[in-house]
């Protein structure tokens, strides 16, 4: 297995026009002071839901008394990584992560699939076929 390091930010740009899950109220942006205008400085206001763009679905967002995001360290979420290449992957499965002989260390694992080639256009609207992991695929990551 070939080893490379570079740091690689999977962030989208954020933007209103981005898929939302269906029945989610849309982000508004909203200049609520504007320099053009006359004032003093230019201020916006954001109104979102946390389930939007990129974003971390902590523990409490399906698991009971499970941790808030507040309570995740960015340390968590910053460092060596290992990137799987599913491009064919419908689902991924329990079967499927343990037949990718995946380092034993790993403590990041991010999984790269057909679900990337959405963002070639942003707008898209939700595609509910995305491709997720399956219940056992989920506990085969937990128990690693």
């Amino acid at each position: 297995m070939t080893t490379t390091t570079k740091m690689i930010d999977v962030t989208l740009t954020y933007a209103t026009d981005l898929p939302c899950w269906p029945g989610d109220p849309r982000p508004v942006v909203e200049r609520i002071r504007d320099m053009d205008s006359g004032a003093s400085n230019n201020v916006t206001r954001l109104d979102s839901h946390l389930h939007f763009a990129t974003h971390v679905d902590a523990p409490i967002h399906f698991v009971k008394g499970g941790r808030d995001v507040a309570e995740l360290s960015l340390d968590d979420l910053i460092g060596p990584s290992q990137v799987l290449h599913l491009p064919d992957a419908e689902a991924i499965t329990a079967d499927i992560l343990e037949k990718a002989n995946l380092d034993g260390d790993i403590e990041r694992l991010l999984l790269r699939t057909r679900n990337s080639l959405l963002w070639d256009n942003p707008a898209h609207e939700f595609k509910r076929d995305y491709v997720a992991l399956t219940p056992d695929a989920a506990q085969w990551v937990v128990d690693r």
